[in-house]
């Protein structure tokens, strides 16, 4: 018996703020527009967060319960080698960008308006 492989799905979370028309919404729509055209199923996600919901949220992340997944943290100099592990696929969690205070040399060096 041969089975036929689910295509690759590609779900978009959320969207833009403020679109012209459509408030934000567009890329849900062009992407439910364009899924039977390309190889992979597209699909869309909207969350609707409520003040109990979120309330919840912030007691797991005050007991630790909810860990981030981060995979590495770059320095601000390293931004282009953040980005090519992100596009290359490797990143199995969140890739950091860590933006370091400004030193005291550059504190003192701010112009001050």
């Amino acid at each position: 018996m041969t089975t036929t492989p689910t295509p690759p799905s590609l779900v978009i979370v959320g969207g833009e703020t403020d679109g012209r028309w459509l408030g934000g919404s567009d890329r849900q729509l062009r992407a439910q527009l364009l899924s039977p055209f390309v190889s992979q199923k597209l699909g869309t996600f909207v969350a609707s967060e409520n003040a109990e919901d979120l309330t919840a949220l912030r007691q797991l992340i005050e007991a630790g319960a909810v860990i981030p997944s981060i995979d590495r943290i770059y320095p601000l100099a390293q931004t282009a080698a953040a980005i090519r592990r992100l596009l290359d696929g490797r990143a199995t969690g969140k890739i950091v960008v860590h933006l370091a205070p400004p030193s005291a040399h550059e504190e003192s060096t701010r112009r001050q308006p």
